[in-house]
């Protein structure tokens, strides 16, 4: 039996939510990158041949985003191609970071202690930065000791998500 071929057409997309832009690629429908860096995601899609998703595709695909920002949570993006390039200690502290519950955060010591050594806190910081999918994989939700910690996407774009989250929980 001859295998079909598999449409790896590679779609570029942006959305905006509460003034916040969000930045990612899709393959075959699945989301497989996300930023709020505008100059990262350009310099991302210089290196690749994508286009752009088609305006029914862009609209659901946004209406997604929005139910991920409102606690929807989703399996773990094994197959994305860029969870597959990190590091086998991002790709744990990743799946650690998935399971963070909507409107909680973790401090990069608790996710170190669970990763059997306090002493990696800073690398798990680092890990979160290299994170290829933010709000898929919620590494907003991750906070330092003494405040709010970096974020790859900037301290006022964490904090929006941050405070979105216990307002959207309380409502």
């Amino acid at each position: 039996m001859k295998k079909q071929a598999v449409n790896s057409i590679l779609q570029k997309f942006h959305c905006t939510w509460e003034s916040i832009p969000i930045w990612g690629l899709m393959r075959n429908d699945k989301i497989i990158h996300l930023s709020f860096d505008l100059k990262k995601h350009e310099k991302l899609c210089a290196s690749l041949k994508v286009t752009p998703l088609t305006k029914v595709k862009h609209d659901s695909l946004c209406a997604f985003l929005l139910t991920l920002l409102q606690g929807e949570s989703i399996t773990f993006p094994e197959d994305s191609t860029f969870i597959k390039k990190g590091s086998s200690f991002q790709q744990r502290v990743w799946r650690i970071l998935a399971r963070i519950p909507f409107a909680t955060t973790r401090t990069y010591g608790d996710i170190a202690k669970e990763l059997g050594n306090p002493q990696l806190a800073r690398a798990v910081g680092q890990a979160c930065n290299k994170n290829p999918l933010s709000l898929i994989i919620p590494c907003h939700r991750v906070v330092s000791a003494a405040g709010l910690g970096g974020f790859a996407g900037g301290g006022e774009i964490k904090k929006a998500l941050l405070d979105y989250e216990q307002r959207f929980l309380k409502s």
